[in-house]
């Protein structure tokens, strides 16, 4: 996923289209599409900012952290165990995620 376009230049396009240049020659000007100028006016329209929300995180840890002492419990057991046995294990445990 590409990095998010800077704030400084989201500002720039909200500004250059509340002047009144057409917003068509400012996605150019600024190597970005119509769709991104669109969407960075309706967010400064909505919210009084252009910052871009945060990417990535984690979303799934939470589940992992369920099967804690189960997992352990299989380490445990023996414990050179290959990632692949450990996964076998665990899938006949639990099932398929």
């Amino acid at each position: 996923m590409p990095a998010p376009t800077s704030d400084q230049t989201r500002w720039s396009i909200v500004l250059c289209v509340i002047i009144g240049i057409p917003k068509e020659e400012v996605a150019a000007d600024h190597n970005v599409s119509l769709r991104s100028v669109n969407c960075y006016l309706k967010l400064f329209n909505e919210t009084g900012s252009v910052a871009a929300s945060p990417m990535g995180g984690d979303n799934r840890s939470h589940v992992i952290e369920g099967y804690h002492d189960d997992i352990i419990e299989v380490l445990d057991e023996k414990l050179d165990r290959t990632l692949k046995e450990i996964a076998t294990l665990l899938v006949a445990k639990f099932g398929q995620a």
